[in-house]
């Protein structure tokens, strides 16, 4: 599921389309299919997140209703700095496209400190969605959702120096009967990434501080574990000089963490050079392959002018073994 806008700006534009890929060789399978547009009551669709869960579709992405003007909201940086109001949908699809379900999970929030939406992460665990969003005041909270959207429980999380380091651009973890939240440790903190503990109540449990190489490692928004190699796999990015906001100077680029299951760093390795932005890398085991995403500069053909929207890149690993 790619960010793939189509059609003129506002209401009806396509913001996200869904592509079948052959499992061998990584061929586009038949046409995209339309994931989000924007609609007038919950805006524009951005980030996302996507998983298959008993054979179908989900989809749970942020949506933003712009137009605020406030005196000095910068240009740069953030959109939600720009928003009025922001949404988390859950929409569910058949693998071939059809639309099941659309459905707010929390529709319109405004303040911001309480709920903030962009880089969350989903698991899908004992029959419920976990959703893990963000706040302005270094909360966590963690909805656990059904596939019709409908809220079961809510839970909060302090980010701190000692347990869950940040509060957007995470990633649940499964290794066997554990869960972890893999978080950055952020501008004032350690140059590593954390691996916290969530027990079955998903209160927090003992962190782990990884290792990252280069620059600060930041938002590790993929990962998976490979039963079979006992190995689990961050997907993240990092860059010489982090926090800079003119990122086309200062660019970002992914790499993959390796661990196993004492959660010790067994390898560390360069997916791709420096991209863009921040390129937002996924990782997914597929038989003993590891398929690692990551957006890249889209580039125009021709004489056309204007940015062009951003690509995806996939590169695939082997398994390095036990």
């Amino acid at each position: 599921v790619v960010v793939r806008p189509e059609g003129r700006p506002g209401t009806g534009q396509v913001k996200h389309r869904c592509y079948t890929l052959d499992r061998q060789d990584l061929s586009v399978e038949g046409e995209p299919f339309v994931v989000t547009r924007t609609t007038e009551e919950l805006g524009e669709p951005a980030d996302h997140r996507a998983l298959l869960v008993n054979g179908e579709l989900v989809v749970v992405y942020q949506s933003l209703v712009f137009g605020r003007t406030d005196e000095g909201v910068p240009r740069e940086g953030p959109a939600e700095d720009r928003a009025r109001s922001q949404s988390i949908v859950l929409a569910r699809f058949s693998t071939d496209g059809k639309e099941i379900l659309r459905r707010a999970i929390v529709a319109n929030a405004t303040d911001f400190r309480s709920d903030n939406f962009p880089d969350f992460c989903i698991h899908w665990t004992g029959g419920r969605l976990l959703v893990a969003t963000g706040s302005r005041r270094r909360t966590i909270r963690i909805r656990e959702v059904d596939l019709e959207a409908n809220v079961l429980a809510t839970h909060e999380v302090e980010a701190s120096a000692n347990g869950v380091s940040e509060d957007l651009g995470n990633s649940f973890l499964r290794t066997g009967k554990d869960l972890f939240l893999v978080s950055h440790t952020g501008p004032g903190g350690s140059r590593g990434i954390t691996l916290t503990r969530l027990g079955d109540d998903l209160a927090l449990g003992p962190t782990t501080v990884l290792g990252g190489s280069g620059g600060q490692p930041v938002f590790p928004t993929g990962a998976c574990w490979d039963e079979g190699a006992g190995l689990g796999y961050v997907a993240y990015i990092t860059a010489e000089e982090p926090g800079r906001l003119d990122l086309s100077q200062y660019p970002y680029g992914p790499r993959l963490l390796a661990i196993d299951r004492e959660r010790r760093v067994v390898a560390d390795v360069e997916v791709a050079g420096s991209g863009f932005s921040h390129v937002h890398p996924t990782v997914v085991q597929v038989g003993d392959r590891l398929l690692v995403a990551w957006s890249r500069p889209g580039r125009r053909e021709g004489a056309r002018n204007g940015p062009a929207p951003p690509q995806v890149s996939i590169r695939e690993f082997r398994r390095v073994g036990k």
